[in-house]
């Protein structure tokens, strides 16, 4: 309660200043967690199962017989009498080879997304009521 202040509605004038309290809301920010992104290599066995082919000669001993075979295809004519005929053939096969090489399989991006919501706040809140009390004392004889 304040003093008299005199003013233009006479000396006996009297102001009361009534307060309240309100709520004042506002955010603080602080760090919530920390976020490490990281490639690792993990490494695994594999196994693949691989065609290979190769060459193996094969020796028929078949009959006689100068002009015909029993296929009834043409005989090779045999060499002359006292030369070494000498028949040189080449045989390959295949080789299975492994090797490992790295091919682009997906992209993983990271971003940070800021989220809104709504969030209700309660506390109690008081406020100042003015009373006036008058006292008659007239009634006091």
């Amino acid at each position: 309660m304040t003093a008299p202040t005199p003013d233009r509605r006479g000396a006996d004038h009297v102001e009361v200043i009534r307060s309240e309290q309100r709520l004042v809301t506002g955010v603080e920010r602080r760090v919530s967690g920390r976020v490490r992104i990281a490639k690792r290599v993990v490494t695994e066995e594999r196994t693949v199962t691989v065609t290979v082919r190769r060459e193996e000669l094969v020796v028929e001993h078949l009959p006689a017989d100068p002009t015909t075979d029993a296929a009834g295809t043409t005989a090779v004519a045999p060499a002359p009498h006292g030369t070494d005929a000498v028949l040189t053939f080449v045989l390959s096969e295949e080789v299975p080879q492994v090797s490992v090489r790295s091919v682009p399989r997906e992209r993983v991006s990271a971003y940070v997304d800021r989220v809104t919501t709504l969030e209700v706040l309660t506390d109690d809140v008081a406020h100042e009521r003015v009373e006036v009390d008058v006292e008659d004392l007239r009634d006091r004889r």
